[in-house]
């Protein structure tokens, strides 16, 4: 699981939190953390797998990573898909501001593509290359949580379909 929510660092009133609490607003009725947190880590599992095993047609575009987001998080958030409406950070660093998130991942796509979603290139120089997009659809930080998972699903689907194996 992402490191707990209660540990990003906020920058305004959580719209994605239960009024007058710290937990999530979900679709469980779960209205205490650590049962949220088990909860979202038993569903997304499951799903996870699901996703591994039964793939969502690849585009690698943003609406690809929303497709998964909302595959993984559907059964716990009313809000899984969705481009996240607040500002976030953690570490005292701020990620990518909301206002800017559409934009810049669709860049990043789009620089994925004009590389040919990497299918030219030799194992080695795709797991750099690979890297370096995870690393910058983290720093966009789309969703309000979940991302991890969701990132690491999309480039395991990019390399299982360049290298068609695994």
């Amino acid at each position: 699981m992402d490191a707990d929510y209660q540990n990003y660092d906020l920058q305004d009133e959580d719209p994605y939190l239960i009024p007058g609490s710290s937990c999530l607003v979900n679709s469980l009725g779960i209205t205490d953390t650590s049962r949220l947190n088990q909860a979202e880590a038993d569903i997304s599992a499951v799903a996870y797998a699901q996703l591994i095993a039964f793939p969502i047609t690849p585009s690698f575009d943003l609406a690809h990573l929303c497709a998964i987001h909302a595959a993984l998080f559907g059964n716990v958030y009313p809000w899984a898909g969705e481009l996240r409406r607040t500002e976030i950070g953690k570490g005292g660093k701020l990620f990518l501001p909301y206002s800017m998130v559409e934009t810049i991942a669709h860049e990043i796509f789009r620089d994925l593509h004009d590389e040919g979603l990497l299918r030219t290139l030799e194992a080695k120089a795709f797991a750099e290359r690979a890297a370096y997009y995870l690393g910058r659809i983290n720093l966009v930080h789309a969703f309000r949580e979940g991302n991890g998972r969701t990132q690491r699903i999309l480039i395991d689907q990019l390399a299982r379909t360049v290298w068609l194996c695994f």
